[in-house]
């Protein structure tokens, strides 16, 4: 079997064309391999870390909007229950009136609701209380009362029940046309007092 023989390479004289050409190809194979086998795969590497750390920080930048809202509705929340609730002017006169007994609390409200500064075209036929029950800090004294007057006296005289300095819900209305005129309205309601216990 004949040998192959190795062309010796000679250092010390000027390499020729095709050296050159071998060597330059070897290192191009050599540059390819390196790219295929280490910087390839490291750019990807890069690229997903990359990617990984602008979706870490949109989510960093989410969670600090989100702080900042949460944070401020706190503080609304916070501001809004350090504001002194506000009474309607009206709740507040009856609860700051002197205290009456119930009895007398009944009588001058009866009377008020009869009185002809409120009643003014409505004729009263029957105010009657009821039976005191107590409910907690209060008692409520439900009040009967049968009116004749047309529909806008009426509307006025309901109007007119809020301008007594008492607290007052209606709880019940009845209205039924005819009368003797026949304009007129036989109306019944039924109207609860509230008495605070002092």
């Amino acid at each position: 079997m004949p040998k192959i023989a190795m062309p010796k390479v000679k250092l010390d004289q000027e390499p020729s064309l095709r050296e050159k050409i071998l060597f330059a190809a070897s290192l191009v194979i050599v540059a390819i391999m390196f790219a295929n086998n280490l910087w390839q795969p490291a750019r990807a590497e890069a690229k997903k870390i990359r990617s990984e750390a602008a979706s870490v920080r949109s989510q960093a930048d989410a969670m600090d909007k989100l702080l900042a809202a949460a944070r401020e509705q706190i503080q609304r929340m916070q501001a809004t229950s350090e504001e002194a609730p506000k009474i309607d002017e009206a709740v507040k006169r009856i609860l700051e009136r002197p205290a009456l007994d119930p009895v007398t609390e009944i009588n001058t409200t009866v009377e008020k609701l009869g009185s002809r500064m409120i009643a003014r075209r409505v004729r009263i036929g029957r105010i009657e209380p009821g039976q005191q029950s107590d409910a907690g800090g209060y008692s409520i004294v439900p009040i009967q009362l049968e009116l004749t007057g047309p529909y806008t006296a009426v509307q006025n005289y309901l109007d007119a029940i809020e301008s007594v300095d008492r607290a007052l819900v209606v709880r019940r209305l009845e209205m039924k046309g005819g009368g003797e005129s026949g304009g007129e309205l036989s109306t019944s309601l039924s109207v609860d007092l509230y008495i605070v216990k002092r």
